[in-house]
């Protein structure tokens, strides 16, 4: 079984916390900041290259993940196995059958 059992809701509670956001950033208006519908996440964007240009790291390396894409992780398990090849190999099935057969 992939993903998620059956009747899991989790994607969708996901869904609506985004919609929700998306909603309140085209909705929100601020009078006295002088922000009006529709610029919320302009206004965002702009002070994250602020906050990029003032040296702040973390908001640097959110950039650069939201533009190149985060980079890959590899993960190092340490499992180690062992493969034993018997030779020459048994016969299978059909040849043996096979073979019985002929005599």
């Amino acid at each position: 079984m992939a993903g998620a059992p059956i009747g899991n809701q989790n994607a969708a509670k996901g869904r609506r916390w985004a919609n929700a956001l998306r909603e309140a950033l085209i909705t929100y208006e601020d009078p006295e900041r002088m922000i009006q519908a529709g610029q919320a996440l302009g206004r965002i964007a702009q002070r994250v290259v602020l906050m990029a240009l003032d040296g702040d790291k973390d908001v640097i390396s959110e950039i650069a993940n939201r533009l190149d894409g985060r980079p890959r992780q590899q993960i190092d398990a340490g499992v180690q196995t062992t493969v034993r090849i018997h030779w020459p190999l048994p016969p299978s099935p059909l040849e043996q059958a096979l073979s019985e057969s002929a005599h």
